[in-house]
């Protein structure tokens, strides 16, 4: 009989809220328990959601949409050693989405804090909005 190995799947997580700066701790905080979870270094990980919490703080404050103009969805995936987010700001009325689609996703999304934090990092235009993915290798702890 052949011996079976599990596959071992990512796990994905979803988040929406207003997009508010107000609300990026709970992102923090998602992003470190999760990466925690999987067996990421505590120091890795704590930095590692410090810096998508002041980047998504300023890409709220530059999109300029206000809470009532847009929404912020953030998608976490997860695999023993590497951790996704995607972070997808979209609009909510007819002036969030007017304001996003006038935007160059690359200034909303500044990467200069994200790649220096980041093993991979990249923007793009949406048909709703504009979306930031950035993908980071962990060390396992006890390495």
């Amino acid at each position: 009989m052949d011996k079976v190995l599990p596959v071992e799947e990512p796990f994905w997580f979803s988040v929406a809220m207003p997009a508010d700066p107000r609300q990026t701790p709970v992102l923090r905080d998602l992003s470190v328990r999760i990466a925690r979870q999987v067996g990421c270094a505590n120091e890795n990980a704590d930095a590692f959601g410090l810096t998508l919490a002041e980047a998504v703080a300023r890409a709220i404050e530059r999109a300029h949409t206000g809470p009532a103009g847009a929404r912020l969805e953030a998608r976490f995936r997860v695999s023993r050693s590497a951790f996704e987010v995607t972070l997808l700001l979209t609009g909510t009325s007819e002036g969030g989405l007017a304001t996003l689609a006038a935007l160059d996703p690359a200034a909303v999304w500044s990467g200069q804090a994200l790649r220096g934090a980041t093993d991979g990092f990249e923007v793009s235009r949406e048909p709703d909005g504009i979306r930031c993915r950035v993908t980071r290798l962990f060390p396992q702890a006890g390495r």
